[in-house]
């Protein structure tokens, strides 16, 4: 059974010595006792992550969510839990109808890119063909206005989740054993952080290191959020 986010802050807890055994161990993450040493635990746990998820390094980071087309509409929600699109090219970050498979590609330039060319955007319906992330309010933005022919169509897309452990009972996207070997990391954090003394970024420590070489790499990454393009980043064999 995968380590809960309780278990892995108890082990923190009893490594630095603010628990002992069992018995002492906390139930919640709400404690008056020991609420300082808590809190920087569950931040120093987030934030060794998130060092991971930059490198690419879960090997469950990703997951499928849909939107249902209707008339009228050019704007839809994202997964709750929505980072960025997977895939690094322009023709693996896609909407894809499962029933025709027509795809539906991101769109060169990106949305700065398709307010430029499209001034009035009552001129531009029927079949989409390219998707935009709508940086005022991160929605997907179609390229049309979808009409009665593509109401109830779905679109699967597949992208990667955001990380943030929050609840006892949330589990860890990497293995027993990557959690085991970040233990002594986030312990050793830990200790820093509650003396306030400056420290280097999780990924300088030596222990964060060999803990890496254990989890699964898919891929390498530069940043950690969600990502904007700017105009003219992106490029394919298509125009819009």
């Amino acid at each position: 059974m995968a380590y809960t986010f309780l278990q892995a802050t108890n082990a923190v807890l009893k490594r630095v010595g603010e628990v002992a055994g069992d018995a002492g161990a906390i139930t919640s993450f709400t404690d008056t006792t020991l609420q300082r040493a808590i809190d920087v635990a569950l931040q120093i746990w987030n934030e060794t992550l998130h060092e991971l998820f930059i490198r690419g390094s879960f090997s469950q980071e990703t997951a499928t969510g849909t939107i249902t087309i209707v008339t009228g509409t050019r704007e839809y929600s994202l997964a709750s839990d929505f980072e960025e699109f997977s895939g690094d090219s322009w023709d693996t970050r896609v909407l894809v109808n499962a029933n025709d498979t027509f795809a539906i590609h991101e769109y060169p330039g990106g949305y700065q890119k398709m307010f430029a060319d499209q001034p009035d955007p009552s001129d531009f319906t029927g079949q989409p063909r390219a998707w935009a992330i709508n940086t005022s309010n991160g929605t997907l933005r179609l390229d049309t206005t979808p009409t009665s022919d593509q109401n109830g169509d779905v679109y699967s897309y597949l992208y990667d989740k955001r990380i943030s452990l929050t609840a006892t009972t949330d589990t860890f996207p990497v293995s027993d054993t990557v959690v085991d070997s970040l233990v002594p990391v986030v312990s050793e954090l830990w200790h820093i952080d509650m003396a306030k003394t400056a420290r280097d970024p999780v990924s300088a420590n030596a222990g964060f290191k060999r803990a890496l070489l254990l989890a699964r790499k898919t891929k390498a990454r530069t940043r950690y959020g969600v990502r904007r393009r700017s105009a003219g980043m992106l490029t394919s064999p298509d125009t819009f």
